[in-house]
């Protein structure tokens, strides 16, 4: 999974998954909500930004507490399982973005 970013549709890049024969999705461009990367950094951004640090010792604890408490296994598969969902909510919005 990945957008049309210029890195992506590198010849190289498209050579590797010739090569390997990985088919690609069609992926709209700029799609945040269809990416669950994307709902697990801004969860995180939010559990850290909640205990308020205000040095960078404090951040970086902030992050790795969250990071092993918050983000668990059964989280990051509520995300996976997220995808058929969201990727028909995106079909009805002829590729817009979501509320989700």
């Amino acid at each position: 999974m990945h957008d049309g970013a210029p890195c992506h549709r590198s010849k190289a890049v498209k050579n590797f998954f010739e090569k390997n024969r990985i088919q690609m999705l069609e992926w709209p461009g700029n799609s945040p909500d269809l990416n669950p990367i994307e709902n697990l950094w801004n969860f995180m951004k939010k559990k850290v930004s909640e205990k308020h640090p205000s040095s960078l010792d404090a951040l970086q604890r902030a992050i790795k507490e969250v990071w092993f408490r918050d983000i668990t296994p059964d989280y990051c598969c509520k995300l996976m399982d997220s995808m058929p969902r969201r990727l028909q909510e995106v079909i009805k919005n002829k590729g817009g973005h979501t509320k989700n």
